[in-house]
């Protein structure tokens, strides 16, 4: 096999998953880094042998947080080499690729684990289609076709099995100095605001992206890296619940009590239903203001998300976009209460699960890959973009340095 097949096998992703409980036996974080300018450059190596090395092992089974996996991880962001032109699409080829061979060979015949990429960059791309050209990456007449063949990818990426796995891609565009001149001298009449949900519409759209069954997360656009971090947080800490139930507990209806950061209490009900080895939790609803916001108007039902796991004694289930009197609501997991209905005398009541462990999260596989914009118009603001990278790469760890 010569370098160029091989390389015709990388990819970047970046995931925000935490772990520990007794749903599942695996547990295994890692990611890798792309910069781009004209050309991309891969934290990750070909050897002679024709093999791709290992990503960054941040989390495994034997090791609880590896810090010199992170250090040097951090490393490769802060060493990346830079140039004067910007290549996205050909990163993100790249990084699509990478995300295949380590779905087949690293996360093999895993139906659960997560992907995540995070793109970032501050102007548009110029160079992509000739460097993939040049590369033997593909041949392409422009970079819109460009772009609509990495579209198709992505959504025939996850679909190696009968499951499919969560991929999604986070686009984060800066408006650096080229675009500002560009609304400056071609859309006088559109304020910054306005040129914000252009730059949304026209730029990043084409790299938003996620798996089949699975939204794409919307990108973020903005002025400045350090508006870019600030949002961060907000993005990564979404309004999700996980939480397990029993597989004994098929065929009864469990009841969920919460409080938020907040203490506002809220709570929501559903039936668990076994179908061959899936479990489902269906029929529910939701009181004291709680809901989630959702386009499913045939109701919502929840899928186990660790189904393939036959071993696994419980189900773990993944509440999205939980609202609460139409705000995000964040579940203190400290204060999780699970009951499950029982009749008595005609009576329905709720008996408690008192061993419901309330710090229990899915032991998910997660790789996470980051592409990053090393161009000559990054200039002065490397270091705030770097920042913004490390700012994902704590969310992400905080689990983990527990």
């Amino acid at each position: 096999m010569n370098r160029i097949s091989i390389i015709k096998s990388l990819f970047v992703t970046i995931a925000i998953v935490s772990f520990a409980s007794c749903a599942t036996t695996h547990n295994v974080m890692m990611g890798d880094v792309i910069s781009f300018s004209e050309e991309a450059t891969t934290s990750y190596k070909i050897t002679p042998l024709g093999y791709q090395s290992e990503p960054f092992m941040l989390h495994t089974d034997k090791v609880d947080y590896d810090r010199k996996a992170v250090i040097e991880l951090k490393k490769q962001i802060k060493t990346a080499p830079s140039g004067m032109n910007t290549s996205i699409a050909y990163a993100l080829d790249l990084g699509l690729d990478r995300v295949k061979y380590v779905r087949r060979h690293w996360l093999k015949n895993d139906h659960i684990a997560k992907y995540y990429t995070f793109i970032i960059t501050d102007g548009l791309d110029n160079t992509s289609v000739e460097v993939a050209k040049n590369n033997k990456q593909g041949n392409y007449k422009d970079l819109d076709n460009y772009q609509k063949q990495l579209q198709k990818k992505i959504k025939r990426l996850m679909g190696l099995s009968k499951e499919q796995n969560l991929y999604q891609i986070y686009p984060m565009l800066q408006i650096g100095p080229d675009l500002e001149e560009f609304r400056k001298e071609q859309l006088g009449e559109m304020t910054q605001e306005e040129f914000v949900e252009f730059c949304q519409r026209n730029y990043m759209e084409k790299y938003r992206g996620a798996s089949k069954g699975y939204e794409k997360p919307e990108a973020i656009v903005a002025y400045s890296f350090k508006d870019i971090k600030d949002r961060i947080a907000d993005l990564f800490s979404s309004a999700a619940f996980e939480f397990y139930v029993p597989k004994g507990y098929n065929g009864k209806r469990i009841k969920m009590e919460l409080v938020n950061e907040e203490g506002n209490k809220a709570s929501f009900e559903g039936d668990i239903v076994k179908k061959g080895s899936t479990y489902y939790m269906k029929n529910i609803t939701f009181k004291d203001g709680l809901g989630v916001k959702t386009s499913n108007k045939k109701g919502l039902e929840l899928k186990a998300t660790n189904s393939s796991d036959k071993k696994a004694i419980a189900a773990w289930f993944r509440l999205e976009n939980l609202q609460y009197r139409g705000h995000s609501y964040k579940v203190n997991l400290e204060q999780v209460k699970q009951s499950y209905a029982m009749k008595l005398e005609g009576k329905t009541y709720f008996q408690p699960n008192s061993e419901y462990t309330k710090n229990a999260k899915p032991q998910i596989d997660t790789y996470f890959q980051f592409i990053f914009d090393t161009s000559g118009s990054i200039g002065d603001n490397v270091t705030a973009e770097q920042d913004v990278l490390l700012e994902i790469l704590e969310t992400i760890t905080k689990d983990l340095r527990k």
